[in-house]
Formats: C-alpha cells, sequence, structure tokens
C-alpha cells in the first residue's frame, strides 16, 4: 500500500498531447468551474495490442488547486467551487460542471472516450479517484465531494492532521477456491463502490490506512487498490 511504489509500477502509458477536438475548450470550463490549472493526458494499457483497431480514449485528469482541502469544501457547501447548480431528482450528479464539461468534449469526438484516473491536486492533500464502471467518474464525483466533505472531521483524525493523499476506492479482499477474488471487474462494480474503503496516507504513520466509510473510522486491513 505504499503510493510511491504504487505509482512507480503503475501499467499506464502517458502521452501528454492527446490529439482530441475540443481539448483546449475542456480544459479552460475545468479551468473556469475549479479555480485551477487543469492537465489532460490519455493513457494505454501494455496489453493492448500494436494494430489498426481503434482503443477507446482513456484519459487522465489533474486538477491542480490553490486551496486547502477545508478550503474547497467551504467553497462547495457555498455552491461557488466544483458544483454549477443542483437539482433534487436522480439525476443530480449530472448536473456537475465536470459532468457537463466532460460530456460536451466526448460529444465532439467520434471515438469512445472515459476518465481512467482523477486528481485533485489541492496544497495539502491530493485526492485520486480511480474509475470502476465506464462513466464512473462522471457520474460520481459530485457525490464524492459531497461525501467527502460529510466525512472530513473522521478523515483528518478529529481535525488533528490532513491526509496527505486519499486514494478511492479500494477493495476487501474474498477468496473463493483458494484464488483471491479483488472484485475490481468493472462490469461487477456500482456506485456503492466508491463509498465503502478508501486508503488515507498520513506523514505520521508510514503505511496507509484505510477509513471505513460505514463505520465512520480509520482501520487496518488488507485491501487492494485499482490499478490498471
Amino acid at each position: 500500500m505504499n503510493g510511491d511504489s504504487f505509482r512507480k509500477n503503475s501499467r499506464f502509458q502517458l502521452d501528454d498531447n492527446p490529439h482530441l477536438k475540443g481539448l483546449e475548450a475542456f480544459k479552460r470550463s475545468l479551468e473556469k468551474d475549479y479555480f485551477a490549472h487543469v492537465s489532460v493526458r490519455n493513457c494505454s494499457t501494455n496489453k493492448q495490442n500494436n494494430d489498426s483497431v481503434a482503443h477507446p480514449w482513456n484519459l487522465v485528469i489533474d486538477i491542480e488547486c490553490n486551496f486547502d482541502l477545508i478550503e474547497v469544501l467551504f467553497h462547495l457547501e457555498k455552491g461557488s467551487w466544483g458544483r454549477g447548480f443542483t437539482a433534487i431528482s436522480e439525476l443530480e450528479n449530472t448536473c456537475t460542471p465536470f459532468y457537463r464539461a466532460l460530456n460536451t468534449f466526448r460529444d465532439r469526438n467520434s471515438l469512445e472516450m472515459d476518465v481512467e484516473e482523477l486528481s485533485l491536486i489541492l496544497k495539502d492533500t491530493t485526492i485520486v479517484i480511480k474509475k470502476i464502471y465506464n462513466q464512473s467518474i462522471g457520474y460520481q464525483l459530485g457525490a464524492i465531494l459531497e461525501t467527502l466533505a460529510a466525512h472530513y472531521v473522521h478523515i483528518t483524525k478529529g481535525l488533528t492532521e490532513t491526509p496527505y493523499e486519499i486514494y478511492l476506492p479500494v477493495f476487501e479482499e474474498e477468496v473463493s477456491n483458494g484464488e483471491p477474488l479483488v472484485g475490481i471487474r468493472r462490469e461487477m462494480n456500482s456506485a456503492r463502490d466508491y463509498m465503502s474503503f478508501w486508503a488515507l496516507y498520513f506523514d505520521s504513520i508510514p503505511e496507509a490506512k484505510i477509513y471505513d466509510l460505514q463505520k465512520k473510522t480509520i482501520i487496518s486491513g488488507d485491501l487492494h487498490m485499482l490499478n490498471q
């Protein structure tokens, strides 16, 4: 669960200059709504074949804000950051500026496109969100941020220490016929997987800790990050 080792062992091959229609407009839209500098890269995996098949665009997006986490949550609550407007309906998450900008960006390109990883890089922490099913980050970012605000006191150990990285989701290990099943096949995942366990990294603790959202407590355990 060491963060540096996880990054070094990642199978991502990143293209810093993806040739996509409307890329600059997409970045400007996010920068305006999130008061941030935004970078967008395309990623592929080593398992992809070098053939003529058109593979989907899998994006890695960094949103870098000059705010502390508590400032972001304050502006989120006011509705002046990361939430253009809300609607009292089951489609509330599609009302976030991130979803709207991403949807417009996707419409301008003929190939399938999705966000593989989103990082919110703040002054005191980085929030790393992994894709777990088709369009999961676009649909769930609003709910994730609202959940982060609701659990802020517990995640910061009663306001005593802010983790320098929050990684989600992580998964419990299950065993079937003696072989581990980590439950990270995208077709098997759902939105609730974002709201079960998160990994927290603190300067005061050498290894990652796990935050159980249902019990609202920091625990120890062997859980699995999504690295694909």
